[in-house]
């Protein structure tokens, strides 16, 4: 998955405020839509929220991915927060949540852009990816850390 195609450095965050998932999804929300245009962080949060009450995007070891299918995009794009203190996610491991990557969809992606979701999950289920992620503030960073690190898994394996 060449992450770079979700994700823009404009779109992660580091936020130590974060208090709540509501907090955290609003976040989460804003850096989704903003600067766009063409999305409302209130459309965005309204399915985030949706999502989650079907159960919690919660991937374990305090990583989550909230996304969501929405209309009116042509193509998925995500954002990246790193929570200065965890949140509770409901992770069925019981571990808060301090690292999030969000993801709108299309609502008729293609089973590629599933087959890539998969990949990414998987891959931010590295301990060494977290462990990365949690030792800097600099979107920079995170942004650098994610791009390259996902870009190159992808490379190996569909090469």
């Amino acid at each position: 998955m060449n992450v770079s195609r979700l994700l823009e450095l404009r779109c992660v965050r580091y936020e130590p405020q974060a208090s709540s998932k509501k907090h955290a999804l609003d976040v989460l929300s804003t850096t989704l839509a903003g600067g766009s245009g063409d999305l409302k962080p209130g459309a965005v949060l309204e399915g985030l929220v949706n999502r989650e009450r079907l159960g919690s995007t919660a991937l374990g070891d305090s990583v989550a991915m909230p996304h969501a299918r929405i209309d009116g995009i042509e193509q998925s794009r995500g954002a990246f927060l790193r929570l200065g203190n965890g949140v509770d996610f409901e992770a069925s491991d019981g571990k808060e949540v301090d690292l999030l990557f969000g993801l709108l969809m299309p609502l008729d992606c293609s089973d590629n852009e599933i087959d890539d979701l998969r990949q990414l999950i998987e891959h931010l289920r590295d301990p060494i990816l977290q462990e990365q992620l949690r030792q800097t503030d600099k979107p920079e960073d995170l942004y650098a850390l994610l791009t390259d690190s996902l870009t190159a898994v992808y490379r190996r394996i569909n090469i």
